[in-house]
C-alpha cells in the first residue's frame, strides 16, 4: 500500500522540478546592433524590407523570436569605408529578455 502512494508523489516531484527549471518571466527588453559597412552576419542589402528579412531569418535560425524590428541613425562620430566600420545606420529590436544571453554573444547590447 505505501508503494502505491510514492509514484503519485514521485510524479508530483518531478513535475515541480520541471517547472522550476522553466524561464517564465518572458519580459520585453530592446536590443541594439550598429550595423557594419559589411560585416554582419546576416548580409547586406540597401533596401530595408529587405534588409529586414534577412535579418529576421537570421535570428530565427539562431533560435531567436524577434517581437519587432527598426532602423535607426548611428549618433557615433565614426566615419570610415572599412567593412567592419560602423554605417551609420542601428539595428533596433524588441525580443523576450529569455534570449538575451544569445543576442549578446551576436553582438547585440541592451539598450
Amino acid at each position: 500500500m505505501k508503494t502505491t502512494h510514492l509514484i503519485p508523489l514521485l510524479s508530483l516531484i518531478g513535475l515541480l522540478a520541471f517547472s522550476a527549471c522553466q524561464k517564465t518571466d518572458g519580459s520585453m527588453v530592446d536590443y541594439l546592433y550598429a550595423e557594419t559597412q559589411c560585416a554582419d552576419p546576416w548580409g547586406n542589402n540597401q533596401d530595408d524590407a529587405a534588409l529586414r528579412q534577412l535579418i529576421e531569418d537570421y535570428l530565427s535560425d539562431e533560435g531567436v523570436d524577434v517581437v519587432s524590428l527598426a532602423f535607426s541613425a548611428y549618433d557615433g562620430l565614426i566615419h570610415c569605408e572599412a567593412c567592419s566600420c560602423p554605417s551609420g545606420r542601428n539595428v533596433e529590436l524588441r525580443a523576450s529578455e529569455d534570449f538575451e544571453k544569445k543576442l549578446k554573444n551576436l553582438g547585440f547590447e541592451r539598450k
